[in-house]
């Protein structure tokens, strides 16, 4: 009856050793970023306050969130000079690369700005934008695709520049 239990133990482990090791190799590869939203590339109707994105890739999907304060110096927006909008980004895809430590995605974001209106009434205003984001070890570079003739409405170039504070291959 010993030599049963010890039979059946030894089994039961052997067992269990085949089927647990598999599944442990199997996890997915994971990149994780987040840093600073520091200023745009050329623009002179509004600037960056302030701002702080994220990026974590999981196996074959990656996902963005970013948010940043900006600061409105012209009324050319529509917006008071003073006023402050905040927009808030999402995308997730599953197009991206690395290389060493650099990450470079694109397609569409969706961005949620709360606008201040002349009257200083906030407005909620949503759209997609085609991005390409590349991130390094040291910084964060949004290439938004310009709209229109130029550098993008109102002839200005609204990428977006900052810095990489952690990255965890």
């Amino acid at each position: 009856m010993k030599r049963k239990s010890i039979l059946v133990l030894a089994l039961i482990l052997t067992m269990t050793t085949i089927t647990v090791l598999p599944i442990s190799a199997k996890k997915p590869f994971t990149y994780q970023a987040r840093g600073t939203i520091d200023s745009y590339a050329d623009v002179w109707s509004s600037e960056v306050i302030s701002g702080s994105w994220s990026v974590r890739v999981k196996g074959d999907k990656l996902t963005y969130t970013a948010m940043y304060r900006e600061l409105n110096l012209d009324e050319i927006e529509d917006s008071p000079v003073g006023s402050v909008d905040i927009f808030t980004h999402k995308f997730t895809t599953d197009n991206f690369e690395i290389d060493d430590d650099v990450l470079t995605f694109e397609g569409w974001i969706q961005v949620k700005k709360v606008w201040v209106t002349l009257d200083w009434k906030r407005e909620i205003v949503r759209w997609d934008g085609h991005v390409t984001i590349t991130i390094t070890p040291d910084t964060y570079y949004l290439d938004s695709d310009p709209q229109g003739p130029g550098p993008g409405v109102l002839g200005q170039d609204w990428d977006r520049l900052g810095t990489t504070t952690s990255l965890r291959t």
